[in-house]
């Protein structure tokens, strides 16, 4: 199932099912988490790039196998889909989330085994438990739907601004090479950050088409750039029809 037809807290609840069964590590909880904060930021999209380095500079792991095993763990876990693989540190693995619902009632299971071993009152809790979750749950699905669809729409009147690394994708997903992205990139984000993201007196309200009129006026600065250094006086190192007729002729006789 994909975040976009789930709320944070059904994927946040799933994940700790998955870590309560599996041999999870702080690395991969900050990992998991790191990449649900990001997709909140971008307004919840159902595939969403997860930059290798940013993720591994915010969460201060400083091995690039530490980072790409524990990460393959998550996919391997089933709470992150792997859309399109990066082979590199400068591009973004483009991911989705994903909720593991297989892992539920073995979760539920552990659990209530957990419980029959310490003791047998805690199994009737359990039970309650158990039915109270299934109804929170059954209740859930029937109002999910005109939730999600009233948080849509206060999303979609409000401008979020990007990131840095968000309008570097963006640029790199235009054909601009990755050198002159990111310096335009940085040009770019600090310009309309120093303005509080208005253009005049407006707010701006979709800062992926500021960024294409970006690209257009730097691609025409080029070109005029290109023009004026190609431009030569035609008239040099050519020489004159009177020129050419006495170097032709030679010297007059004595």
């Amino acid at each position: 199932m994909a975040t976009n037809d789930c709320p944070i807290f059904i994927l946040m609840k799933n994940f700790h099912e998955v870590a309560f069964e599996k041999d999870s590590k702080p690395i991969h909880h900050a990992i998991y988490f790191h990449a649900l904060n990001l997709n909140n930021s971008l307004g919840w999209k159902k595939v969403f790039g997860l930059p290798t380095t940013m993720a591994m500079e915010s969460l201060g792991i400083g091995s690039y196998k530490t980072y790409i095993k524990a990460l393959d763990e998550l996919i391997d876990w089933g709470v992150i889909e792997m859309v399109k693989k990066s082979y590199n540190h400068h591009n973004s693995n483009q991911v989705t989330l994903v909720l593991n619902t297989e892992v539920n009632t073995k979760v539920k299971d552990k659990a209530l085994t957990k419980a029959i071993l310490n003791n047998q009152p805690k199994q009737v809790q359990s039970n309650d438990h158990l039915g109270s979750s299934i109804d929170i749950l059954n209740t859930t699905k029937q109002i999910i739907p005109n939730t999600d669809k009233n948080l849509k729409k206060v999303k979609s009147s409000r401008f979020v601004a990007p990131s840095l690394v968000e309008v570097l994708d963006f640029m790199i997903e235009k054909k601009v090479n990755y050198q002159e992205a990111e310096k335009e990139a940085n040009k770019f984000w600090n310009f309309y950050d120093s303005k509080d993201w208005m253009i005049g007196k407006n707010k701006m309200k979709k800062w992926s088409s500021a960024a294409s009129g970006w690209i257009l006026k730097m691609e025409d600065f080029k070109s005029s750039s290109n023009k004026n250094q190609k431009t030569k006086d035609p008239t040099v190192n050519r020489q004159t029809k009177s020129t050419i007729e006495s170097n032709s002729t030679g010297w007059d006789a004595p």
